[in-house]
Order: C-alpha cells, then sequence, then structure tokens
C-alpha cells in the first residue's frame, strides 16, 4: 500500500509540474491557457469518472474520451499526464489486472495520437471511427488477456463502451470546434 501511495504522490508531482510548465512555457492547445477553468473542469470530472467505474466493470470504463478532452482541453504533455494519472489512480481503486492498465494506457494513447492534430476545418470523422475500432480491438484483447476466453458479454460491454465513447467523443469535438 506504501508503494501505491509513493507511486501515485510522485504521478501528482509529476502532473503539477508539467501542468506549471505548460502554463509559463505556453504549452496549450487552441486557446485554452486563457480559459484555465476547462482543463481543470475536465480534470475534476475525470476524477468523478474513476470514482463512478469503480463500480462498473473493466469493460465500461470511458476512458478514450477522458484521454482526448484531457489533451484536447490542455496539451499533450499535460494532457498524457493527467490521463496517466487518472487512470492510475482508477487501479489501485479497483485493483484491476495490470493488462487493464496496459490496454487503457494504449487506448488513450490511440486516441491522443488521432485528435491531437485536428485541422483548422476540425474534420474528425475518420479518426473517430479509427479510435472506436481499435478501442473495441483492445477491449476484446483485454478480456481474452485476463481470461483466456471471449463471451457474448465481453461483446455487448465492448461495444456499449464504444458507442458512449462515440457520444461523448462527438459531443466534445462538436464543442471544442466551436471554441
Amino acid at each position: 500500500v506504501l508503494s501505491d501511495v509513493l507511486r501515485l504522490l510522485l504521478l501528482s508531482v509529476v502532473y503539477v509540474f508539467v501542468v506549471l510548465t505548460a502554463f509559463c512555457k505556453k504549452g496549450f492547445y487552441y486557446n485554452n491557457a486563457d480559459h484555465p477553468w476547462r482543463f481543470l473542469s475536465v480534470y475534476a470530472a475525470g476524477l468523478v469518472i474513476v470514482i463512478l467505474n469503480t463500480f462498473l466493470t473493466d469493460k465500461l470504463w470511458l476512458f478514450l474520451p477522458l484521454a482526448v478532452t484531457l489533451v484536447l482541453f490542455s496539451g499533450l504533455q499535460t494532457g498524457i499526464v493527467a490521463y496517466v494519472l487518472l487512470l492510475y489512480l482508477q487501479m489501485l481503486l479497483t485493483g484491476a489486472d495490470p493488462i487493464v492498465f496496459f490496454v487503457y494506457v494504449c487506448i488513450g494513447m490511440i486516441g491522443v495520437a488521432l485528435f491531437s492534430y485536428l485541422d483548422i476545418d476540425f474534420v474528425f470523422g475518420v479518426p473517430l471511427f479509427t479510435g472506436l475500432v481499435l478501442s473495441f480491438a483492445a477491449l476484446l484483447t483485454m478480456e481474452f488477456a485476463v481470461s483466456g476466453c471471449l463471451r457474448f458479454d465481453t461483446f455487448l460491454y465492448a461495444a456499449i463502451n464504444i458507442f458512449v465513447s462515440f457520444l461523448l467523443l462527438t459531443t466534445v469535438l462538436k464543442y471544442v470546434s466551436y471554441h
């Protein structure tokens, strides 16, 4: 337990350092440095999601939209560190298998890679489809790696995750495109 707390503390220190550096070095995307409440609100929502996820199966955790939103409302480094910190906190609260952490890091990085370089027209259909398909595959892979088989409920949970992620990502991307 002490080692988990120390790792969480270290990640928290890194997070504070990265956020302060982003403010000093203009490391925020779009005009988010002028509106720090956007990122802080998303981070607070991430904490709420982590708490709510403790009541759900790991296949229903909504970390793809969280990773994308954190990066879009801050910057690449700040969003990634915040995402990993929230994901690590999730692992501590649930005691999930390490493969779950690895898969959700991969899912988050897929989202970051696809959405952190949107152009001025903010066309996001292909990245959205690609991210959702790869996330679905990653969720199935995660279940197979943990349990050694795939059941119907695995596909159902993954489909629900992808559908809700689609709704959340579409909402977030539309919001960002207008602000």
